[in-house]
């Protein structure tokens, strides 16, 4: 009971890039799964030079908003320029919630290419839903596959994964904090009525204010962060990372599995590269506070990387059948009846 589709997003892709828009409504499913488990972006590619894979999908997503009916499940914002060989922290913050993000050229020729990014959301299936999506891509040369793409043979599709889902998964608004160096502060990220929240993403950018830089070049400028929210004391930056298991089961850092041709001694293809943490990428493990509870956190700057912006995603979660936020409803209620409805006709 789960089995895979693929819905074209049937836009016409160009070199170098863009903005694209487009919307479809999801298919119920056809062997009774009852939820649509993940789903995300897929880019089947050609061009017309061989291709050397420096990054996985989200190395070219700059902006990613995803809507389900009038719900915002995640609107997504770069705070630095995804870096060829570097892990965007998008690619940190999906591969954290259970995703995956990798980019792959085809043996034969390294002219074709099919790069995934997928995240969990946990929708019912036995209905459609219709979907407005939003993404900006950079330039794949740059950031992803080292030659550009050839338009009339790409497409980008979306891939949806049927199965059985426990949980509910969304991804709240960016919230920006400007930060100081040697400083301390309190931030408040606010909860979502009916959700427990599972974590923040925390996405920092130590630029001084002069715009995105280059992921390649950000460091860690968080120093600590305290949870006032019952912790005693505040914990640095590996610290929230052995949370999370980061030394345990790292990030794959995105970097290309390769060339499937490109095998070791042993036929066996190159597996891609892991590492514990990446700078300036930082995903909170709260361990499902309280549904609907805010959190305030207090975070500590380091005096080296100066003063920074600070990007914070909320991540919510709801256990399937329970009851999420309660939308706006009329409170005069009149009941259909079709044997009511014949006698008043009767009666006239």
């Amino acid at each position: 009971m789960a089995y895979t589709d693929l819905i074209s997003s049937q836009v016409t892709l160009v070199a170098g890039g863009g903005n694209y828009n487009f919307s479809f409504d999801t298919p119920i499913a056809q062997d009774g799964s009852p939820h649509i488990v993940s789903w995300g972006p897929q880019l089947n590619a050609t061009a017309a030079g061989g291709m050397t894979p420096t990054n996985g999908l989200s190395g070219i997503i700059s902006t990613l908003r995803v809507q389900v009916g009038s719900e915002i499940v995640i609107n997504w914002n770069n705070n630095g320029t995804p870096t060829a060989g570097t892990l965007s922290q998008l690619g940190c913050f999906i591969q954290r919630l259970g995703g995956q993000d990798f980019c792959i050229t085809d043996a034969a020729d390294d002219l074709t290419v099919l790069a995934e990014m997928s995240m969990p959301v946990g929708l019912d299936a036995s209905k459609s839903h219709r979907v407005n999506v939003q993404i900006t891509l950079l330039d794949e040369n740059a950031g992803m596959t080292g030659v550009a793409l050839t338009p009339a043979s790409s497409t980008l599709d979306w891939t949806i994964n049927f199965g059985v889902a426990k949980e509910r998964t969304i991804v709240g608004a960016r919230q920006d904090f400007q930060m100081t160096a040697s400083a301390t502060r309190t931030v408040t990220v606010f909860g979502k009525e009916g959700y427990s929240m599972l974590g923040m993403m925390c996405a920092s950018a130590n630029n001084n204010g002069a715009g995105p830089p280059a992921t390649a070049v950000i460091l860690d400028a968080i120093q600590s962060i305290r949870i006032n929210n019952g912790a005693f004391r505040e914990l640095f930056v590996n610290q929230w990372r052995s949370l999370n298991n980061s030394f345990r089961n790292p990030d794959r850092t995105s970097l290309a599995i390769g060339n499937m041709g490109n095998v070791n001694a042993t036929g066996v293809i190159a597996e891609q590269t892991r590492i514990a943490g990446q700078a300036g990428s930082l995903f909170l493990n709260l361990r499902r506070i309280s549904a609907g509870a805010n959190i305030d956190a207090a975070f500590t700057y380091t005096a080296a990387n100066g003063d920074a912006p600070l990007a914070v995603y909320p991540v919510w979660v709801s256990n399937i059948g329970a009851t999420g936020a309660k939308a706006p409803r009329q409170t005069i209620i009149t009941p259909q009846s079709t044997t009511l409805t014949v006698e008043d006709n009767s009666a006239n």
